[in-house]
C-alpha cells in the first residue's frame, strides 16, 4: 500500500497515463521512451568503450551486435521519438487551437508500436554495423528480425506523421 500511496502522490498518474489517448500523455510517453532509449544506448556505448580498454569483457559477436544496436537505438528510438513524437504531440494541438489530435487512438497506437519495435530490436542481436551495409552483415535470422523491427518503427512514424498532417490540414483556418 505504501507504493500505491507514492504513485498517487506523483503529479502524473502513471497507470492512467499508460492507458490514455490524450496528446499530452502520449507526448510524455514519447519523452519517457526517448530518455530510456538514450540511457540504454549510452550504457551500450560505455560498455563497448570499456571493451576497447579491457578486451575480455565481450565476445567479438556481442561487441558487433552492441555497436549495431547502439546506433539504431540512438537514431530511431532516442532522437526521433523525442524530437518528433514529443514536440509534435505537444505543439500541433496548441498551434491549431484544438483540444487534441483528430485521431487520438491512432496517435496512441503509433506510440505503442515503438516499445514493441525496441524490444524486438534488443532481442535480435544483429551483427551488421549501424549502417546495415550488406557486405559487412551476415545473412541470418537476426538481420531479418532487426529489419522487421525497423519496419515496425517506420510504420509507427508513418502513422503518426499522417495523423499530424491530417490534423493540421483539416483544422487550418480558411483564408
Amino acid at each position: 500500500t505504501s507504493r500505491l500511496k507514492v504513485l498517487q502522490s506523483l503529479p502524473i498518474n502513471l497507470p492512467k497515463t499508460f492507458s490514455s489517448v490524450n496528446h499530452i500523455d502520449v507526448a510524455f510517453l514519447y519523452l519517457l521512451l526517448g530518455l530510456f532509449s538514450a540511457v540504454l544506448g549510452s550504457s551500450m556505448s560505455l560498455l563497448f568503450r570499456l571493451q576497447l580498454t579491457y578486451p575480455v569483457l565481450l565476445t567479438s559477436d556481442l561487441y558487433n551486435s552492441m555497436v549495431t544496436i547502439h546506433g539504431l537505438i540512438m537514431v530511431f528510438f532516442a532522437a526521433i521519438p523525442t524530437a518528433i513524437g514529443f514536440f509534435a504531440n505537444m505543439l500541433i494541438p496548441f498551434h491549431c487551437n484544438i483540444p487534441d489530435l483528430l485521431f487520438p487512438r491512432i496517435n496512441a497506437l503509433s506510440f505503442w508500436l515503438l516499445p514493441l519495435s525496441l524490444t524486438m530490436l534488443l532481442f535480435s542481436l544483429a551483427c551488421a554495423g549501424w549502417t546495415m551495409y550488406p557486405p559487412l552483415s551476415r545473412n541470418s535470422a537476426n538481420i531479418e528480425y532487426t529489419i522487421f523491427s525497423l519496419h515496425l518503427a517506420g510504420v509507427s512514424s508513418l502513422v503518426s506523421s499522417c495523423n499530424f498532417m491530417v490534423t493540421m490540414i483539416s483544422t487550418r483556418a480558411l483564408s
